[in-house]
């Protein structure tokens, strides 16, 4: 019990009050600040933060399209692991896309901490494995594909 105090107050200096640090979001009640749509899913919530300010998505590829129009968007990334509902640094995460995995936006993306669990949801959904900076790109292809 006496370390409580101890774990909190070195929660509060890594992530600060208002700093960089993954955003609280009250689903079923914000917006996605690239679609509009409300944020309902935690297993593909995405963000932005920079200054104390948070800009949240709906699942990555709205988090993708936002960074296209604002390439200062922010200094820190971040999307909710699919299955440990945690929050990720999105530059270190892995992403499973699966043409089997529905998501709001229908990107078909979702995060892991680890590439096996990556590997074992692409396997899953009939997919594969992308890494961040692969995204933009790979979203593009599809879009164009006009395909999942």
């Amino acid at each position: 019990m006496k370390r409580l105090p101890l774990l909190a107050a070195l929660t509060v200096a890594a992530f600060g009050c208002g700093g960089d640090g993954p955003p609280n979001v009250r689903y079923g009640q914000e917006e996605c600040a690239h679609c509009r749509m409300i944020v309902n899913d935690d297993r593909f919530a995405a963000a932005v933060t920079t200054g104390g300010e948070a800009h949240k998505f709906d699942e990555v590829g709205c988090l993708i399209d936002y960074l296209a129009d604002h390439s200062d968007a922010g200094t820190r990334l971040w999307v909710r692991g699919y299955r440990s509902e945690t929050w990720l640094d999105a530059r270190a995460a892995y992403f499973a896309h699966g043409p089997k995995l529905q998501t709001p936006m229908g990107a078909g993306l979702a995060a892991a901490a680890t590439k096996e669990e990556a590997d074992a949801l692409a396997a899953e959904w009939g997919g594969r494995v992308l890494r961040f900076d692969e995204l933009a790109e790979f979203l593009k292809k599809q879009a164009e594909a006009g395909s999942p």
